[in-house]
């Protein structure tokens, strides 16, 4: 989804298609790295809430 913002403003003047591209990867390194992270911080509060 993040990518049609990041084609959308390279077609727009003073973004260019390298910084998208940048832009591109970026997202989709950050997005699974962030959805890992947030399974390991809420599994170590289900773990702890357990009698």
């Amino acid at each position: 989804m993040y990518v049609f913002g990041e084609v959308g403003q390279a077609i727009s003047p003073g973004y260019t298609w390298l910084m998208a591209m940048g832009g591109i990867i970026s997202e989709a390194v950050y997005f699974p790295l962030s959805a890992y992270v947030t399974d390991l911080l809420t599994s170590e509060e289900r773990d702890n809430d357990t009698p």
